[in-house]
Formats: structure tokens, sequence, C-alpha cells
């Protein structure tokens, strides 16, 4: 009687759980308009030259070693590292 008690309740919160999981906003057929769409105005210009990578096109532009290990870019707000070879 016990294992019953236990194995209803939790019969029933699976099949709301499965149920509820129907059509969402986000299911179905996605169409683009592709006169909507915004590409960028001008290529991404990326440099591997003389054991150094640059990258001409990111605001504010840099320039890191290309040797492998970790490198700090600086002058932006946000802190990445980045790792060239």
């Amino acid at each position: 009687m016990k294992k019953l008690v236990l194995i209803a309740p939790l019969g029933a919160m699976l099949f709301a759980a499965s149920s509820s999981m129907g059509q969402s906003p986000i299911d179905g057929t996605w169409k683009i308009d592709m006169n909507k769409v915004g590409f960028a105005k001008r290529p991404d210009v990326y440099v591997l030259k003389d054991g150094m990578y640059s990258c001409k096109t990111f605001t504010p532009p840099y320039t890191v070693k290309a040797d492998g290990s970790d490198q700090a870019v600086t002058g932006i707000l946000i802190s990445i590292r980045l790792r060239s070879r």
C-alpha cells in the first residue's frame, strides 16, 4: 500500500509535466525574411603575420602573440584571453 501511495503522485507529476510540454512559441517552422537581415557592412580582417595575430575590425583593434599561450587583451570593456597558434 505504501508503494502505491508513493508511485501514484509520481505518475501524476510525470503525466502533468509531459502534457504541459506541448506547443510553445518557439516550436514550429521559422521563415527568415532576408530583406530584414542585417549583415556586416565590411568583411572581418584577421592577420597572422610575423608570429602575431591581429583583428583589425574588432573595436578596439588588438594584436597578440601567436605562440600558443594565453594572451590578455586590454583596452576593452570585458576581460578576454586569447590563445592562438
